[in-house]
């Protein structure tokens, strides 16, 4: 798939989450499972609720899940029930459904206001070790060889103990979070720019997928 089909694919992908304002779907979560050890995470797809308030979605988080699941071997989730916060709610069912695909390593995609230092930052959470280090350092050189500048642990540090990325670690499964600047999600995003995100995550993911097999 070409780098503009892969772009559309992802458009595309995002009118499912985005019917309705990213109101809520029947279905709580959608799940892909694969014989891949690495799976996509998606937890803020649609509205929720944290802390007893509505929070807008990720813009863009669930089509690119759903996207990398047709265009790599990744296993994905992607939460639509809009109850609760999966990466803020200590336990909640979108983490037992993760948990019961047995993933040797989570990506957790999340969006971010456009920020004047990143486009993306990435996260290795509370208890990263050498593996998460070598893994986001070589998801920044991939994005960089792109032109997209990636911090890590510049804004987000995923290291409260809630988020998916520090739960899995305590779960002993590698994981990393993914936070993604406005500019380069639906609906703000160039093509080029969305055809640069899906190719930095393709080309991460098939440079790990025999690591985590």
């Amino acid at each position: 798939m070409n780098a503009r089909a892969s772009a559309t694919l992802w458009l595309e992908c995002e009118q499912l989450f985005s019917v309705g304002q990213y109101a809520a779907l029947e279905e709580p979560r959608i799940v892909h499972e694969s014989t891949s050890g690495i799976l996509i995470s998606a937890p803020h797809a649609v509205t929720h609720i944290r802390e007893g308030k509505r929070k807008r979605a990720d813009r863009g988080t669930g089509g690119l899940a759903t996207a990398l699941g047709m265009m790599t071997q990744a296993s994905y989730v992607v939460e639509t029930s809009g109850t609760g916060d999966p990466a803020w709610d200590i336990s909640h069912p979108f983490k037992e459904t993760v948990q019961a695909l047995a993933p040797r390593l989570i990506i957790d995609v999340h969006g971010m206001k456009k920020n004047p230092y990143v486009d993306i930052d990435l996260g290795r959470g509370q208890l990263f070790g050498d593996v998460e280090d070598q893994l986001v350092r070589s998801f920044q050189r991939l994005g960089e060889e792109r032109n997209i500048s990636v911090g890590i642990d510049t804004v987000f540090d995923a290291s409260r103990q809630s988020t998916v990325t520090s739960w899995a670690q305590a779960q002993g499964i590698r994981a990393f979070q993914v936070e993604i600047g406005a500019d380069l999600r639906p609906p703000e995003a160039s093509t080029p720019k969305l055809e640069a995100v899906v190719a930095t995550f393709i080309d991460f993911v098939s440079a790990w997928e025999e690591t985590f097999k």
